[in-house]
């Protein structure tokens, strides 16, 4: 650059440092907020402790933004308030993706609970006992993961006498209502203190995961205030990892300022400890979501019925941070005009390299999310049949005797083995005796509920676990498999090949061990091949 280009530029910034910084400084004085209404998911508690820590820590206020936390009251739902521009921010549940589905613009911009606190507590250990009972449930979309449960084992809700929630436990502790939908968080606190026993039924144990509490705004917000919308992301983040930080100090200005429901410290605090878990804060980024577990919500809502359009434009749903910035955005973060003069060059070839860096990243965290959930399946997946392998064997019994324990619900474990699998190797080929392989894990998945599990454990052997399935019941489906492999015609080289498996089944008692539940299991298949094979043995 020359020497006079140089001088002129100074000359330049000269004139208007005299002229003008009196009058930059006083714009920066008197800063105008802009006003934001923040419609809340439910009434004041810990639940929106990030959102209260923004506030009060001026995470808001430092861009701009003064927001209004609004209280759910009686009336629309929070996504509703949304869509008719009542508010220009909510916070829904995952549900908020069949709005989106339905026609509703919606934009998940962060989900700060990677497991919905929702669950279903029961006086009866089985979902099934419900049929023509009192529920006392949520209606629409604000707990599609109960519903979702619900449907997963065909029980619909115009079965049973659905009753609109109310805040008071008094109706389930009195016995006038036989389910409620609760909050991890809040009532077990209540009920565990006046010792009210329950059953508890929580969506993930059943296969349902979906996300918990999801900051939402409208499309149009997104593309028409794109600083705004980031800026507010990033502020209620900033919050939330506070209020993980500073549990006692939050609890305290909860306590002065946002105590609606007049909950004590204790309560506060045990709400807190429940919902920081639900988080996963120490090893997932707070906001965290990605596409592949968007679509795997989309898929169980398909599959329980509750959503019949399953289309939805994931990049348009799920918030991705393009920090569009403008000429005179980036003066007024200069503070003075005079300074951009002498960096502007700088600052717009800094603003091209850091969007062609964010979208390098982005498009790496896709990758490394694709590859990561693909790992964890192939881990878990035996190639040649698709079922679960010995490692996802064994991870499901720790995981279902586990909700045995806790809802006092029958559990067994069937053990399966084709009769002279080695024959059929060494007479037709290992093609063939993996064509045998696959046609039976085919029968092994037509049989059996979406809630067992079936997994192929070794060469020729299989396994099923079924929760809720005492000795007689685990032993009928066992007989039913049996009879439908005896049944069916193998075609190998040409030739139409009958082929049959031995069976061992074992329920688990009060005493026995995981250890000791696999060996009686073991046992009783032993029993099956030495009595003649193509039979089912109880232990």
């Amino acid at each position: 650059m020359s020497t006079a280009v140089l001088s002129s530029i100074f000359l330049f910034t000269y004139i208007l440092l005299s002229g003008n910084f009196a009058f930059a400084n006083a714009n920066n004085t008197a800063q105008q907020f802009t006003q934001i209404d923040l419609q809340l998911k439910w009434r004041h508690q810990f639940q929106f402790a990030g959102y209260y820590m923004a506030k009060e820590k001026g995470y808001y206020r430092k861009y701009g933004l003064e927001v209004n936390l609004i209280e759910r009251t009686t009336g629309p739902s929070p996504i509703e308030k949304l869509s008719y521009g009542d508010v220009d921010y909510a916070i829904g549940a995952a549900g908020a993706i069949v709005y989106r589905a339905n026609g509703v613009p919606l934009v998940a911009l962060a989900s700060f609970f990677q497991h919905s606190p929702s669950l279903l507590i029961s006086r009866y250990p089985k979902l099934s006992d419900l049929i023509n009972k009192k529920v006392m449930i949520t209606k629409g979309l604000m707990n599609a993961e109960i519903i979702a449960m619900f449907k997963k084992y065909h029980l619909h809700t115009n079965k049973m006498n659905i009753i609109a929630t109310q805040e008071s436990l008094t109706e389930f502790i009195k016995g006038n209502v036989d389910a409620y939908n609760v909050y991890t968080s809040n009532e077990l606190y209540s009920l565990n203190k006046k010792g009210v026993e329950f059953y508890a039924f929580r969506p993930s144990d059943h296969g349902i995961n979906f996300y918990g509490d999801v900051l939402l705004t409208l499309e149009n917000t997104v593309n028409n205030k794109p600083e705004e919308v980031e800026h507010i992301t990033e502020a209620t983040i900033e919050g939330w990892r506070y209020a993980i930080n500073n549990i006692d100090e939050t609890i305290d200005i909860i306590v002065e300022k946002y105590n609606s429901q007049n909950k004590t410290k204790a309560e506060l605090k045990f709400e807190a400890q429940q919902l920081i878990e639900l988080m996963y804060a120490d090893i997932i980024p707070l906001g965290y979501m990605n596409s592949e577990r968007w679509e795997a919500i989309l898929l169980a809502l398909q599959e329980v019925e509750i959503l019949d359009n399953p289309q939805v434009d994931l990049n348009r749903f799920i918030y991705s941070s393009t920090s569009k910035v403008s000429v005179w955005q980036a003066l007024v973060n200069f503070k003075t005009q005079a300074l951009v003069l002498l960096v502007i060059l700088f600052t717009i070839a800094l603003i091209f390299h850091n969007r062609r860096l964010k979208v390098k990243i982005r498009e790496h965290t896709q990758q490394l999310d694709h590859e990561r959930v693909k790992a964890e399946k192939d881990a878990r997946t035996d190639s040649l049949t698709q079922l679960g392998n010995r490692r996802k064997f064994m991870e499901g019994i720790n995981h279902d005797l586990s909700i045995a324990a806790r809802n006092k619900l029958d559990f067994s474990i069937t053990y399966i083995d084709i009769d002279f699998f080695k024959t059929i190797n060494d007479t037709y080929g290992h093609a063939a005796g993996d064509k045998v392989l696959q046609e039976l894990a085919d029968i092994l998945k037509n049989n059996t509920r979406p809630s067992d599990n079936v997994a192929r454990i070794g060469g020729e052997e299989f396994s099923i676990t079924s929760l809720g399935k005492n000795k007689s019941t685990a032993a009928a489906l066992a007989e039913r498999i049996r009879k439908k492999v005896e049944e069916h015609t193998f075609m190998l080289g040409g030739e139409e090949v009958k082929i049959t498996i031995s069976l061992g089944v074992s329920t688990l008692t009060d005493t026995q061990t995981s250890d000791e539940l696999l060996k009686s299991t073991d046992d009783a298949l032993y029993k099956a091949k030495n009595l003649g094979r193509n039979q089912v043995q109880v232990a």
